[in-house]
């Protein structure tokens, strides 16, 4: 009889006509020692010191291995070693069943489980730690990581009942003095005696007891570690007939050095900050990004850090030297960058790539570096960095980039050193989903950057203060950029983030004032940051001179006679509106009055491709330094999309009203660089339409933004505004709670205004509740609450990425689909050089994919309510089975939906006549307002 332990497997595989397993006590050993590689070469520091907690290194790493070498203990069961692949045994199945008959295990190849999939291995591994040793059970800790290691931990209820109702699941009997009882009990025993010796435990009780945050850090590298040990290129899999005996040393070399590329960022602070801005930027750094970065070396336990300054002082430039400062002190390797749109995340890709290489100049070592968004792969710098095919050597410059194909995977990428993307990214560190401790492990391991933080209403930001709470806990050190933050949200920020040290804020006082009152300072530039527990601003700048913007409010009607006084010696205009419609039909309009080639339109209702195309040929045009072709006189139109992320430059600006912080954004467009301007143009102006006395505001105005930010706006803007010294007592002023004196019969309807701003609000607070993670338990005292079990209670089901962004905002459901031209039974695409060629039979070829793939656009709101999104994807399903059912043999296509056009660019879904043109984009109507046909 042979000695069961070694007839057990941890993974198995046949295929043409080869049978390969792996040992589960192989794979216990591959990831034990794929932890210990971690935690000496891929954790940072801080996190090293968090799952240590007051004991030293050396012990949070022999509780690392030990995790590695107990992880799979529920394979050890009859429940898992019965599976198969199929529902008929394979040859494969049968051998293995076969010698663990052979090894004791007899009858096995009979047993029939019903319920064997109550007790997944993961469960049954912390059942069987509970059963075993009272360490697994007061407190639960450790054996929660195990039941946990599959991306959700469990509950006790379902752990309690296991050896209560599913006794043969885990013994092949029901009888504790059978034979086979004690077989499958002494070798679980077994194999937990040996994990605590390869961990260097003499016994359970010397495992030190891990608080909440380390069990999430330790949960993720457990994941990590566990994915990299199961894959076969790293670790392969051995002949079922092989008696050749493993050498673990070389195979645990061999698997790592295939993973293991770089070393990373190795951060130091050996420059000051003049020196350190002009070796990395090629400039001496302004008074502001100077005070920021030594505010931030000042401290010895740097936390958050809110940077409040005007647009284009170069916030980017300090938060990326504070970020060294930070990485230095905090014992961080890399850096997230999170914007709110794809297209600000693209706009800032190649800012970070150039500071990165001069960090891998600098350290002779190459550092991994990734844009995460749903567009990533169409960003032009992104994809040829990634497809650079020597990142090691003569490659263009990428010799300072490592790209590791192991990061490129939607759960993996995160886990990069250093990664730039939205944030959602980052506001999914509260989300309860799947696998959320390994996004955890990825941040845990950053710095933190998030950029343009007044851009996030009351639902996002429920989960971007949770995110501060969780990071905290970890000591992970943030920065917030903002030219426009209200002191309501600055409290919230820095309340969250202390939250998750512990600190309660009720009753602190700062030099002498309560916690509230210090951080109201309507004073700017600002910074204010927590050094340990102790709250500061910087408010004492040098005076930066500004320029003084003179408003002027307009109604349509004047818009006319506006541009031609404009026009009579030149000048590019900027009109931003707030919604899709609008611009579309004022630039119609002022097309007739002023001809299509004056102007120009941008909103987010244009092919994701035209987007990217009508971005650059602005940015060529109205953007900085000599190269731009700037013509003499242009009018761009143009959506909230001009105000988030183009870099371009208006002689005069035409605005609808929005509130306070938008509107500033938007004149951050305004005179943005210094040249020669045209006559009429020298002083800065605004032009501000849809301001109303009678507070009776545009619908489409009304539906994006609320009357209660629209009335305090007009209310306290003046006839001219100062740039920067007027923007935070401004931004304060709007969203303060000064009451407004107002007419008797306008207060009514601004009162109304404010309920529903509030009721909204609270809406949608909420609703983010839902999904969105609790504070961290910080305590070690209560022995009962140190578990992960109902960490992630009522979890999103869905752990996609995709999900994910869309449960972290709080929009209406829409879909995007891939638009394209129909030609006979095959399509095309809308431009470019395959318009008039049948592509559906190209796809197998990638390039030809990936430029399908990128040719999408959003579906109209109306086709996406509530009440309609069903039957419009039911439409598009309709589609996809007539024309794209090819797309499931692609990689880049593979669940996508597209629609097609007609010869005129019309499409008919679900009730609604589509029509796209390349100048204005796609506009809608409903299919009753011009027949059926």
């Amino acid at each position: 009889m042979g000695n069961l332990i070694h007839a057990l497997w941890a993974k198995k595989e046949e295929s043409n006509g080869e049978m390969k397993w792996l040992p589960l006590l192989q794979h216990l050993e591959d990831t034990s020692h794929v932890c210990g590689f971690l935690w000496n070469h891929w954790l940072c520091e801080g996190q090293r010191r968090i799952i240590s907690g007051e004991n030293d290194e050396e012990s949070g790493r022999r509780i690392m291995i030990f995790l590695g070498a107990i992880h799979d203990l529920g394979k050890a069961t009859p429940a898992f070693q019965i599976k198969s692949n199929n529902f008929k045994r394979s040859d494969l199945d049968l051998e293995l069943l076969e010698r663990l008959e052979f090894a004791g295990a007899r009858g096995l190849s009979d047993l029939r489980l019903a319920d064997s999939r109550e007790s997944p291995h993961s469960i049954a591994g912390e059942t069987l730690l509970g059963k075993f040793e009272e360490r697994f059970t007061n407190p639960q800790d450790i054996s929660s990581i195990v039941g946990g290691h599959h991306g959700r931990p469990t509950n006790w209820e379902t752990i309690d009942k296991q050896l209560l109702a599913y006794k043969v699941n885990y013994f092949q009997t029901e009888t504790d003095n059978d034979p086979l009882w004690t077989l499958w009990e002494g070798t679980q025993r077994n194999i937990l005696l040996w994990a605590l010796k390869e961990a260097g435990f003499a016994s359970a009780s010397e495992i030190p007891v891990l608080s909440v945050p380390a069990q999430v850090q330790a949960l993720g590298l457990l994941t990590m570690a566990d994915w990299i040990a199961s894959n076969t290129d790293y670790f392969p899999l051995f002949d079922i007939y092989s008696d050749e005996e493993i050498d673990t040393q070389s195979r645990y070399e061999m698997g790592l050095s295939k993973w293991f590329q770089t070393f990373g960022w190795s951060p130091d602070k050996s420059l000051e900050s003049n020196q350190a801005f002009e070796h990395r930027f090629g400039f001496v750094p302004r008074e502001v990004q100077k005070i920021f970065v030594d505010t931030i070396a000042s401290c010895k336990q740097p936390g958050l850090f809110i940077l409040e300054a005007p647009m284009g002082l170069g916030k980017t430039e300090a938060a990326l030297m504070g970020a060294e400062e930070l990485a230095a002190i905090t014992g961080r390797k890399g850096v997230f960058f999170g914007l709110p749109t794809q297209a600000t995340s693209n706009g800032i890709f190649p800012r970070i790539e150039s500071w990165l290489a001069s960090i891998s100049q600098d350290d002779g070592v190459p550092n991994g570096l990734r844009l995460i968004h749903g567009k990533a792969h169409l960003n032009e710098e992104y994809a040829e960095l990634t497809n650079a095919s020597n990142v090691d050597g003569d490659s263009g410059g990428y010799e300072a980039f490592s790209i590791n194909p192991w990061f490129s995977g939607k759960k993996t990428a995160i886990l990069d050193d250093f990664v730039v993307g939205t944030v959602d990214q980052f506001l999914m560190v509260a989300l309860k989903q799947k696998h959320l401790a390994l996004r955890q492990l990825a941040f845990a391991k950053k710095v933190v950057i998030v950029d343009e933080v007044h851009a996030y209403d009351a639902y996002m930001s429920q989960y971007l203060q949770m995110a501060l709470t969780w990071m905290a806990s970890y000591r992970v050190p943030v920065i917030l950029l903002s030219a426009t933050l209200s002191a309501e949200s600055r409290l919230a920020l820095i309340r969250a983030y202390l939250m998750g040290m512990d600190v309660k804020t009720r009753k602190m006082l700062i030099d002498g004032v309560s916690f509230e009152e210090y951080l109201s300072s309507d004073a700017y530039p600002l910074i204010s940051y927590t050094n340990g527990e102790k709250v500061r601003q910087v408010r004492d700048f040098p005076s930066a001179s500004g320029k003084e913007i003179i408003i002027q409010r307009i109604e349509d009607g004047q818009l006319a006679e506006l541009i031609d006084h404009v026009f009579l010696d030149g000048g590019i205009i900027g009109i931003i509106v707030n919604t899709v419609k609008r611009a579309q039909e004022l630039a119609m309009q002022l097309a007739v009055q002023y001809g299509e080639d004056r102007v120009e339109l941008l909103h987010s209702s244009f092919l994701a491709t035209e987007r990217a195309r009508k971005e650059a040929d602005l940015m060529q045009m109205l953007g900085k330094g000599e190269a731009c072709k700037r013509p003499q006189r242009k009018i761009v139109v143009g959506t909230q999309v001009i105000e988030q992320s183009l870099d371009i430059d208006f002689d005069v600006m035409i605005s609808e009203l929005a509130p306070v912080d938008l509107l500033i954004q938007r004149l951050g467009r305004l005179h943005r660089h210094e040249r020669v301007r045209p006559k009429g143009c020298e002083i800065p102006r605004l032009y501000l339409l849809g301001c109303s006395d009678q507070l009776e505001f545009d619908s489409g105005s009304l539906a994006v933004y609320g009357g209660y930010l629209l009335t305090r706006t007009q209310y306290f803007l003046n006839d001219k505004i100062r740039l920067p010294e007027d923007i935070s007592p401004l931004v304060q002023a709007v969203y303060g709670k000064q009451e407004l004196e107002l007419e008797e019969a306008l207060e009514e309807r601004y009162h109304k205004f404010e309920e529903e701003k509030e009721t909204l609000t609270e809406s949608k607070e909420r609703k983010a509740r839902n999904y969105r993670l609790s504070a961290p338990y910080l305590e070690v005292k209560r022995l009962h609450k140190l578990t992960l079990h109902n960490w992630l209670d009522n979890p999103s089901e869905d752990s996609s990425e995709e999900t994910g962004n869309s449960q972290v905002r709080d929009a209406d459901e829409s879909i995007e689909v891939i638009a394209l031209k129909r030609i006979g039974q095959g399509y095309s695409s809308l431009f470019g050089d395959q318009t008039d060629t049948d592509i559906s039979s190209m796809i197998s070829n990638t390039s030809q994919a990936m430029h399908i793939a990128g040719e999408t656009l959003r579906l109209p709101r109306p086709l996406c309510t509530p009440y309609r999104i069903e039957s419009t994807i039911r439409a598009l399903e309709q589609i996809y089975l007539e024309y794209f059912r090819d797309w499931d043999q692609s990689s880049w296509l593979k669940g996508s939906l597209g629609i097609l056009f007609d010869e005129k660019m019309d499409c008919r879904l679900n009730g609604y006549l589509l029509h796209y043109d390349r100048k204005y984009g796609l506009s809608y109507q409903k299919e009753d307002a011009v027949g059926k046909v």
